[in-house]
């Protein structure tokens, strides 16, 4: 079943506080005709944990303001929030219904049966795990001395956005100034013994993203920082980043700066997420993952500014969304009590 979000209507049935979020009992419907959730679409009401939910939803006349900087030009961008968690809520369920793998028409609902299959995760804000952000290395270098170095020179956990995964250079021949690599972090914990079916790994661009250097895939791998509350300079090393891609890339042309672009996560990515504690992902230019330096242009960049967590949790922030199966029910699935 395809999803039309133009006719989406969500029926929230019961909403409640967990550990770092809440979660949410809802039916749904598109084009007048309620989705059923689970592998066999028998899902009458289905169960949404969100973990570190956000807050603030955007608002041009909103109080809480963000300015992004694009860092090739200098110039600024601010966004505008307001603090509405209600609403937050809502805008959070309905991209997470638009991803979903497990949905299907209304033939196989059986009344009353509560599903528990999907969670959501966001990173947690600024230096606490698990952290979201950047690492980059600056100074005027090769592309492979840029690549290899182990070590980096700057790195960013808190803000509106940085311009990651990127590469940057300068006037003369085949020098770069700057490469980064980024990181998101997920405590996806409470998937405990479950089986997963799907997952999803959403990133917002946000500000803006050239392919000055020439159009690249934005790949996603594994990642592994020294620390889960914060990204240090050694985490640059990119033997800290997997060389098994986790979904099919996507171009930095054919990312959208106004939405989330979703990565489809395959076999090799289902299988990273830790199901007992953090799970962090990396996201990595194309001329990074492959080892291959791009065509030198003067004074070029090739990158996208993607958002991260912040103080307060914004719609825009990074987000795993995790289909998943509980072992054998002793209610068969139906909904007796709360």
């Amino acid at each position: 079943m395809e999803i039309n979000q133009d006719t989406l209507e969500i029926e929230i049935v019961k909403v409640r506080s967990i550990e770092s979020g809440i979660e949410v009992f809802l039916r749904a419907w598109s084009d007048e005709e309620q989705i059923g959730f689970g592998t066999d679409g028998s899902v009458d009401i289905e169960r949404f944990r969100i973990i570190n939910p956000p807050i603030l939803v955007p608002d041009e006349k909103g109080d809480v303001v963000r300015t992004i900087t694009n860092e090739q030009t200098g110039e600024t961008t601010e966004i505008r929030y307001r603090e509405d968690a209600e609403q937050a809520l809502l805008q959070s369920i309905e991209h997470t219904l638009l991803v979903l793998k497990n949905v299907h028409n209304s033939e196989n609902i059986v009344s009353g049966k509560r599903g528990n299959t999907t969670s959501t995760f966001y990173p947690a804000a600024g230096a606490n795990s698990p952290v979201d952000g950047r690492v980059g290395r600056g100074g005027n270098e090769t592309f492979s001395n840029k690549r290899n170095n182990t070590t980096g020179t700057y790195t960013t956990v808190t803000g509106a956005s940085a311009s990651s995964p990127s590469l940057y250079s300068i006037a003369s021949t085949d020098i770069y100034s700057a490469l980064a690599r980024t990181i998101f972090g997920f405590d996806t914990s409470i998937l405990g013994s479950d089986t997963i079916t799907s997952a999803t790994l959403s990133i917002r661009g946000i500000g803006g993203k050239s392919t000055g250097l020439g159009d690249t895939n934005f790949e996603i791998v594994s990642a592994s920082p020294a620390s889960p509350s914060n990204i240090t300079n050694s985490d640059y090393n990119i033997a800290n980043f997997g060389s098994t891609a986790f979904s099919s890339g996507v171009t930095i042309g054919g990312m959208s700066i106004a939405a989330y672009t979703n990565f489809t996560l395959n076999a090799s990515g289902i299988s990273h997420i830790n199901k007992t504690g953090n799970t962090f992902f990396g996201g990595l230019l194309g001329f990074d993952f492959n080892n291959s330096a791009p065509t030198w242009v003067a004074s070029s960049f090739t990158g996208i500014d993607v958002a991260f967590a912040e103080t307060s949790g914004t719609i825009n922030d990074p987000k795993l969304v995790v289909e998943h199966e509980a072992g054998a029910n002793p209610r068969g699935g139906i909904l007796l009590s709360w």
